[in-house]
């Protein structure tokens, strides 16, 4: 008899910034906002450096936060916040 694979752990239950995520949307909660900014400003800083200069990189930043925290609410996988 063939043996299944066992199944990887579910990602909405591992994920660190899950509670993170779901705070700030369901409730608004801006300390977990923050706490998402803190988190990933500098990898999103990183990554528009790369793409243009460092002064448009400052706004970057700040149009992709102003953009994700409208967006927060909508988002179906808390956990694709990463990728996002």
């Amino acid at each position: 008899m063939p043996t299944v694979p066992a199944m990887p752990p579910s990602p909405t239950q591992d994920g660190p910034d899950l509670g993170l995520v779901l705070a700030a949307a369901a409730s608004g909660d801006a300390s977990a906002f923050e706490t998402l900014y803190r988190r990933f400003a500098p990898v999103v800083h990183g990554i528009a450096l790369a793409r243009v200069g460092r002064a448009e990189a400052d706004d970057v930043v700040q149009e992709t936060f102003v953009a994700l925290h409208r967006g927060l609410g909508r988002l179906r996988d808390p956990l694709a916040l990463p990728g996002w």
